[in-house]
C-alpha cells in the first residue's frame, strides 16, 4: 500500500485562502484513497508536496505515526 506525507489542504467551502496554520502537523495520506491514516482528513492523492520523515515525531500527527511506524515494520 503506497503512502506519503503531506500537509492537510485547507478546503475551498471552509477556507478559500489556501492558509495552512504554522502549527499544523503533517499527516500520512493513503496515495490510493486520499485519506489520512488517521481519518481526519482527505485530499486528491498527489496533489501537495510529500514530506520526508524527519525523526522529529513533534511534526507529525501522532496517529498517523504510530501507523506508520507499524507499516514500515512489516514493509
Amino acid at each position: 500500500m503506497a503512502h506519503r506525507w503531506e500537509l492537510p489542504l485547507t478546503s475551498e467551502e471552509a477556507n478559500s485562502t489556501g492558509y495552512i496554520h504554522g502549527n499544523a502537523k503533517s499527516h500520512l495520506f493513503n496515495s490510493e484513497t486520499g485519506m489520512s491514516y488517521c481519518k481526519k482528513y482527505w485530499q486528491k492523492p498527489y496533489y501537495a508536496s510529500e514530506i520526508k520523515y524527519t525523526g522529529k515525531d513533534r511534526d507529525f500527527c501522532k496517529k498517523c505515526l504510530k501507523k506508520y511506524k507499524r507499516l514500515e515494520e512489516v514493509e
